[in-house]
């Protein structure tokens, strides 16, 4: 009623010895009178029998008495399926030696029951029951495993270990080689696997055919150099230890190299001059003063060469020619010498380069001015704008503007009421007034070169 899938075992029964057979029989029809709808056989899947043939019988009387119980049960209407759930031999008799002739007593009991299930009796009780001794590493055990499953017991383990490691990453202590074994299993069942190193992992199951990588980190030379390890494989009560090494060169000491330096000598000479073809020139005197090394001497500028072979002691010179200050005002530079084996070391330059000059003003004879003169005529109220180009320095306005003007109205009458400078401006600046004589002054205006007196 609780679960309709369960399978139900009638209780045991056994014929092994005197009235023992007529008691089964009793039972069995007990059963079978009550048969109905809900009687005993119609809720039952399975006969239970228990087998206990007497002592010095073999098999065959052991299958003797499982066809006799079948038999009492088919006749009194029972199930066809049944179960063994006791048997032994020679029970309460002396223990069966560990001899051949007790696994062939298990193999051919095997071999009587049809492949039907089996359950033996007693596993922990061999000093009080006699019979089988059923341990795990007994003869009786050992039948019945490999009877059932065919696969041989205790199995046989074989395990092959191979085994390498990286280089050593260098030589400081933190520096490190990595072990690895390889472990197949080549048995014909799983093995776990263990060790008693420091490998990862600390055990394995490893199935049929199988591999596992066990793999340890480490920092310093192993004893002897070797790394060594016991595997211990187990299945069932089987056990195989191999003991396997990998030998393992010493870790590298620290190899102390000559050094490497380079002396530069740095040089920046004066602007030639405010012209834009004018140029400032740097100059680096480069030369190799490493213990023994040869050098690359490379550089992330424009100075020329761009790169140097420098045995110890030669020098390079590198130089180059600018003429346009750099923006920020410096001018950086770094060279980079490179030994054989890779090695580097690097020097950097920050120069300060100084503006351009400028150009100086040209000497007063080499001076160019325009004047401007502004002339008019009281007579008759009109003006005139007279420009002149002056050699020279920017004086005599007065004498300039009338020669001028004589020069290109040479008809014209200058002073009194007619032509006269009212204003005059040299380049571009401001307009000068100048106050000459009204026209009705009683002196009158000379028909000369001004005197003028600054």
């Amino acid at each position: 009623s609780v679960d309709p899938n369960c399978i139900i075992i009638s209780p045991s029964i056994f014929v092994g010895t005197s009235g023992r057979e007529n008691r089964a029989t009793l039972f069995t029809q007990a059963m079978g009178s009550t048969q109905g709808s809900y009687g005993p056989w119609e809720n039952i899947d399975a006969a239970a029998i228990h087998i206990y043939p007497a002592e010095g019988q073999g098999a065959t009387n052991w299958r003797q008495e499982l066809d006799t119980c079948r038999s009492i049960i088919s006749a009194e209407g029972g199930p066809s399926k049944t179960w063994i759930t006791e048997t032994n031999y020679n029970l309460l008799g002396a223990v069966l030696p560990e001899t051949q002739s007790t696994y062939d007593l298990i193999a051919d009991t095997y071999a009587e029951a049809g492949g039907k299930f089996i359950f033996w009796y007693a596993w922990n009780r061999t000093a009080d029951l006699g019979g089988l001794d059923i341990q795990a590493d007994k003869m009786a055990y050992k039948a019945m495993v490999e009877t059932v499953t065919g696969n041989t017991y205790p199995p046989e383990i074989t395990l092959n270990v191979s085994s390498s490691h990286t280089a050593w990453t260098g030589f400081e202590p933190s520096d490190y080689t990595e072990v690895t074994f390889t472990v197949t299993n080549n048995s014909d069942s799983s093995v776990t696997v263990t060790h008693n190193k420091g490998l990862s992992p600390s055990s394995a199951v490893i199935g049929i055919g199988s591999s596992q990588n066990f793999t340890e980190t480490i920092y310093d030379n192993p004893p002897n150099g070797e790394y060594s390890v016991t595997f211990t494989g187990t299945s069932g009560i089987s056990q195989v230890n191999i003991n396997a090494s990998e030998p393992i060169e010493d870790k590298p000491e620290e190899v102390v190299l000559p050094s490497i330096s380079l002396q530069i000598v740095d040089n920046q000479s004066d602007w030639t001059g405010w012209e834009e073809t004018d140029t400032m020139t740097f100059t680096f005197d480069v030369t190799n003063t490493s213990q023994s090394d040869s050098l690359t001497v490379t550089h992330n500028g424009t100075v020329t060469p761009a790169t140097a072979s420098l045995s110890v002691s030669s020098s390079q010179l590198f130089t180059e020619t600018i003429t346009t200050r750099p923006a920020d005002g410096l001018y950086s530079i770094i060279f980079t010498g490179t030994a054989n084996d890779g090695r580097t070391k690097q020097y950097e330059f920050v120069l300060t380069v100084a503006p351009k000059p400028t150009e100086p003003p040209p000497p007063p004879e080499a001076e160019t001015h325009t004047l401007h003169c502004y002339w008019h005529n009281r007579r008759n109220n009109e003006d005139r704008y007279v420009p002149t180009t002056v050699d020279g320095e920017a004086i005599y306005p007065y004498e300039n503007c009338y020669d001028k003007f004589i020069d290109t109205y040479p008809a014209s009458q200058v002073g009194n009421a007619d032509w006269i400078l009212e204003q005059y401006a040299w380049d571009d600046g401001a307009k000068v007034d100048l106050f000459n004589p009204m026209p009705d002054s009683p002196a009158p205006w000379p028909n000369t070169k001004l005197q003028v007196v600054t």
